[in-house]
């Protein structure tokens, strides 16, 4: 008899025991709190700014649909409309055309409020509180208020002492810590993210390497570029961070760009190709290159290879459990992207209930020439 291959699936526990509902749902209400100050709309400003020098609005896979999901948001950023892109941004954790695909397990119905439905706001909480106690034993962190995200968004997840937890939270923080080990022997590492979202993993890597130097690169697509000034610029205010995000348009990084700024933000194009002067130490994605075209993992194949960076660390999808995809696109194995001249040295199943449920794979190469 041929033994068929069963993909291993996770069991969430229940905390229904340990935790009040009304006490952690308290993680739902509204945190809007940045929508009226000046600074925000300085920020809305150089967004606005951003995007008028950016004429490649490309996307691939998964996020070719979820783009035409925003075009009203395009639109908007066209006629540069500050109220309404303020309103979008200001509260885009809770917005479902907006946060698609960057925020796991939403609770949104379709008008972008919280469903009212308790045995799914229940599970919901139950995901975020096993990923919690996962990051904790992983990373050996004591401290639960490490986790506390900043109210930028409108986010929502638990409340556990006074500490906000959106569901990518922990996630986050696992792989911050993760990047922080892998260069610990590095002076001053220069990270490269495929795909930064809204910045989670950056906020992390603040909180992880503390005083320890690094250089943070994100290459991305619009508008998820524009979600990622908006919750960083933010994030660097709250903390009075003597940094801010200096938008790379040529998509070539040379060493003057690298050693007067420490977050660079390009935009992603495959009609440009992406070089950087310096050589990066390790290069990170999360959930993304399996959701896109062969021809882009691809390039960022070649992007990797050619920079001759020493690290990739990426947490992929290995199958696709579905006949079909709704958005036109089925998950691209992270076993089988063409990647050249690495060693694998780790490849084990993701932990996190609430980023991606058992299909997604964790894996670290070395370069070996």
């Amino acid at each position: 008899m041929n033994h068929t291959c069963r993909y291993i699936d996770i069991v969430g526990n229940d905390y229904s025991d340990t935790y009040s509902n009304d006490i952690l749902e308290q993680g739902l209400t509204q945190t809007i709190s940045e929508n009226n100050s000046k600074h925000n709309s300085e920020i809305i400003t150089k967004i606005i700014n951003v995007y008028a020098q950016i004429s490649d609005r490309y996307s691939s896979g998964v996020w070719s649909w979820i783009n035409k999901q925003q075009d009203e948001l395009f639109d908007h950023l066209q006629s540069k409309d500050i109220k309404y892109i303020t309103t979008i941004f200001s509260n885009f954790f809770r917005n479902k055309n907006i946060s698609n695909g960057l925020v796991s397990h939403n609770l949104l119905k379709n008008d972008n409020e919280i469903t009212e439905n308790v045995q799914t706001k229940k599970q919901f909480l139950n995901l975020i509180l096993q990923d919690i106690d996962t990051c904790m034993e992983l990373t050996g962190l004591k401290d639960i208020s490490e986790l506390d995200f900043p109210r930028i968004g409108n986010p929502y997840g638990v409340i556990i002492q006074n500490t906000l937890i959106p569901p990518d939270q922990p996630r986050h923080y696992y792989d911050a810590k993760k990047i922080f080990d892998i260069t610990s022997d590095i002076e001053h590492p220069v990270i490269l993210e495929i795909g930064g979202g809204y910045g989670g993993l950056l906020i992390n890597l603040f909180k992880v390497f503390k005083n320890k130097k690094f250089t943070y690169i994100n290459c991305d697509i619009m508008p998820t570029i524009f979600l990622f000034m908006y919750t960083i610029e933010h994030f660097i205010k709250q903390n009075n961070l003597n940094t801010s995000v200096y938008f790379n348009k040529s998509n070539n990084i040379d060493k003057k760009t690298i050693k007067e700024h420490n977050i660079i933000l390009t935009n992603y194009s495959k009609n440009k190709t992406f070089e950087c002067a310096q050589k990066i130490d390790l290069v990170f994605n999360s959930h993304s290159l399996s959701e896109m075209a062969i021809e882009d993992v691809t390039n960022y194949m070649d992007i990797i290879n050619n920079n001759k960076s020493k690290y990739f660390y990426h947490i992929n999808s290995n199958y696709f459990p579905w006949k079909e995809s709704k958005k036109g696109h089925k998950d691209i194995n992270a076993s089988e992207f063409p990647i050249k001249n690495f060693k694998k040295l780790q490849q084990s199943i993701s932990p996190w209930i609430c980023g991606g449920h058992s299909r997604y794979r964790e894996f670290l190469y070395e370069r070996i020439d």
